[in-house]
C-alpha cells in the first residue's frame, strides 16, 4: 500500500510497482470535498475511481433533481389544498349566510291561515304570484328545511325537502312528487262521498308493465279489487316526459292526456289487455269491453315548455277525481307548483269553492 511520509508534510508516494497509479488530483464534487484537498485521495487506480466518481456525481445530480421535483410537488399539493379548503370555506359561508336568509325570510312572514275561499280567489285572480307569501310559517320553514330532510308523508310515501325543489321554477317533477299527489287524490276520494272512489297506481307500474308483462305486475294488486272503483288513474312516464292515462270504468273510457296532445294508441290497447288479464286472474272471466272508448284526449290546455308536464298531469288527475272541466292554463302553473307544494306539506288538497 502506498505510504505517507515527510518531515515538512509533503506526500510522498511508495507505489506497487504491480499497480498503475496516478496522482492527478480528481474533481471530488460529489463527496463535498475541497478542490485543495492533498492528491493522496486519488492515488487509486484511475480507471476504477473515475467511473465511481463519474456515477456518484451523476446519482448525485438525480437525487438532488428528484428532491427538487419532490418540493415543487409538495409545494403544488399545498397550494391546491389551500385553493380547496379556501373554496371550501367560501361555499360554507354561503351556506350559513343562505340559512340565516331563510331563517329571518320565514320570521318575517305573516303566520296568516291559509283558507279555502282566498285560495280558490288566487286561482283566478291572482295565478302566477307568490304563494309562499300566504302560507303559514310552519310550511314556509319546512320548505327551507335541509335536503334530505323528510318534511311529510302520507300512505307510506316520504318527501324529503330536495323533494320539494323539484317543484320550483322550471324543475322536472320525480316520481316521489308524483306518487305522493296521488295519494292525497286517494285519500280524499275516500273520505269524500260526493267525490268518485278513486285508485291510482305507483309511476313504477305501467313501466314494469310494458317491458316485463302482466306477470310482473299481477302481485301489485293481490290483496285488491280495482274493478270495485270508479276511476283508475296511471301516471305513465316516457323518456323525460310525463302522461296520465284515466280509466273510468263508471263510463266505460279509457282516455289519454298528454299535454303535449301526442297519441299514444299503444299505451290505451297495453292498459286494455292489462285490465282483461287482471279479470281473469281475479274474477276467473275475460273483462268485457263492449261499448268502451279509447281516447288520446285533445281539448285540454296544451304545454308551451319543456319542464311543465309533471305539474300538468298532476292537475289532469285532480280535475278528473271530482269530474270538474279541466280549465287551468299554462300562465297559470307557476301558481299551481307553489299551490302543490303547500298541498304536500300540509297533506290535504285544497278544495275549490
Amino acid at each position: 500500500m502506498p505510504t505517507r511520509h515527510g518531515a515538512n508534510g509533503e506526500d510522498i508516494i511508495r507505489a506497487n510497482p504491480g499497480l498503475n497509479y496516478s496522482i492527478t488530483p480528481l474533481p471530488l464534487v460529489s463527496t463535498g470535498l475541497s478542490q485543495n484537498c492533498p492528491s493522496f485521495f486519488a492515488t487509486k487506480p484511475s480507471s476504477s475511481l473515475g467511473l465511481i466518481l463519474q456515477k456518484a456525481e451523476i446519482e448525485g445530480q438525480d437525487y438532488q433533481q428528484k428532491i427538487t421535483q419532490k418540493q415543487q410537488e409538495t409545494n403544488k399539493d399545498k397550494k391546491n389544498r389551500k385553493a380547496k379548503n379556501k373554496k371550501k370555506n367560501e361555499m360554507k359561508k354561503k351556506e350559513k349566510a343562505g340559512r340565516e336568509k331563510n331563517n329571518k325570510n320565514s320570521n318575517q312572514l305573516a303566520s296568516v291561515p291559509i283558507t279555502t275561499r282566498n285560495l280558490s280567489n288566487l286561482v283566478d285572480l291572482r295565478a302566477g304570484e307568490n304563494l309562499l307569501t300566504y302560507f303559514p310559517e310552519e310550511i314556509v320553514l319546512n320548505f327551507a328545511a335541509p335536503p334530505n330532510d323528510i318534511v311529510s308523508k302520507c300512505d307510506n310515501i316520504i318527501i324529503k325537502s330536495k323533494d320539494l325543489y323539484t317543484l320550483c321554477g322550471t324543475e322536472w317533477l320525480n316520481d316521489q312528487v308524483i306518487n305522493f299527489y296521488m295519494a292525497l287524490i286517494v285519500v280524499r276520494s275516500c273520505n269524500n262521498k260526493d267525490l268518485p272512489r278513486v285508485y291510482a297506481f305507483n309511476s313504477f307500474f305501467y313501466s314494469n308493465l310494458s317491458s316485463n308483462g302482466f306477470d310482473r305486475v299481477k302481485r301489485w294488486t293481490k290483496n285488491l279489487d280495482i274493478f270495485k272503483y270508479q276511476m283508475i288513474f296511471v301516471p305513465i312516464h316516457l323518456t323525460d316526459h310525463w302522461c296520465l292515462v284515466v280509466i273510468n270504468l263508471e263510463k266505460r273510457k279509457i282516455e289519454y292526456f298528454d299535454s303535449l296532445k301526442m297519441d299514444n294508441f299503444a299505451c290505451l290497447y297495453l292498459l286494455r289487455n292489462y285490465l282483461s288479464e287482471e279479470s281473469i286472474a281475479k274474477k276467473n272471466k275475460p273483462f268485457e269491453f263492449a261499448g268502451w272508448e279509447f281516447t288520446c284526449r285533445k281539448d285540454i290546455p296544451p304545454q308551451k315548455n319543456s319542464y311543465d308536464c309533471g305539474v300538468f298531469a298532476l292537475l289532469f288527475a285532480e280535475f278528473a277525481s271530482r269530474k270538474a272541466p279541466i280549465t287551468f292554463t299554462q300562465e297559470q302553473i307557476p301558481y299551481f307548483r307553489e299551490r302543490i307544494v303547500y298541498q304536500i306539506l300540509s297533506k290535504e288538497l285544497i278544495e275549490y269553492i
